[in-house]
């Protein structure tokens, strides 16, 4: 299974609170979404971790982490700042100083051998 882009936007606008539990998606607001998706689907793919196509369905295991993603991406156009943006940059955040929730379950999503933490070295 997979979900559509449309219905991700809906799910990020009302990660940030842009909607209301209808999940209704204004036009304006879904071109914005499209634009932001667009940006943050050239940035995935160039670190390798877009495993699905850029205008096709989004596979269900990456669409919690996407949505993460797109929400900190969209927060500062939707207007959100201060300690709600902080909390959305800790799951979403893209190639930041500190990898991000939703970035680390993408990058694991992408390769399924992608270690979190490094091996620990063992002596005989």
């Amino acid at each position: 299974m997979a979900r559509e882009l449309a219905l991700i936007y809906g799910d990020t606008l009302a990660e940030i609170g842009a909607t209301g539990p209808d999940r209704v998606v204004s036009a304006e607001d879904g071109e914005e979404m499209a634009r932001i998706y667009t940006g943050v689907w050239h940035m995935l793919d160039a670190l390798g971790i877009a495993s699905w196509d850029l205008d096709g369905p989004v596979p269900d295991a990456a669409v919690i982490p996407l949505v993460w993603v797109l929400a900190f991406h969209a927060a500062q156009p939707f207007g959100l700042t201060g300690e709600r943006l902080e909390r959305l940059r800790a799951t979403g955040q893209l190639a930041g100083p500190q990898i991000s929730l939703g970035e680390r379950l993408l990058r694991k999503l992408a390769a399924p051998e992608y270690l979190a933490e490094p091996a620990q070295v063992v002596d005989y």
